[in-house]
């Protein structure tokens, strides 16, 4: 286990954030992946925050095609199917809001097909999205539960 504990932590309106040490790897986080611009090491981050929280990991990079989710997470009988996002600095905004409507319309259909193949009777399904923002020598973690629906046609 690292040493890095989140210094703040708070959560509010569906948000949950946490800020860590610079350049420190994530609790519980196996490997040393700590460049958050790196696709391995932000969602070693959204990893490490979401297992802190109960929550057990079922896939890593679910390729479907030329789609991948970046995590399927369980906890109780609720599925979580999660992006994450990585943005240094928040001049162009905050990393969860680059799930716009083509990228969820993405992982909809990964959602489907891993829910095809490994859902079970009676599961919850839900789509998550984790924001990692770096802002000079601070990591911080949004995590938006239920951050969009899936459309549902009459």
């Amino acid at each position: 286990m690292h040493p890095a504990a989140p210094s703040t932590q708070y959560s509010g309106g569906g948000a949950a954030v946490s800020m860590m040490a610079p350049g420190a790897a994530p609790p519980d986080c196996d490997h040393d992946e700590r460049e958050p611009g790196d696709g391995q090491g932000r969602r070693a981050h959204a990893e490490a925050w979401l297992v802190a929280r109960g929550w057990t990991v079922r896939a890593r990079r679910f390729r479907s095609g030329h789609r991948d989710l970046d995590l399927v997470v369980e906890r109780g009988d609720t599925i979580a199917f999660v992006e994450v996002k990585a943005r240094h600095g928040s001049r162009f905004g905050h990393p969860v809001e680059a799930v716009d409507w083509r990228k969820q319309r993405e992982l909809i259909r990964s959602a489907q097909v891993w829910a095809d193949r490994y859902g079970r009777t009676g599961q919850a399904f839900r789509f998550d999205v984790i924001g990692v923002l770096i802002e000079g020598h601070r990591t911080r973690i949004r995590h938006v539960e239920n951050a969009f629906a899936l459309a549902v046609r009459p």
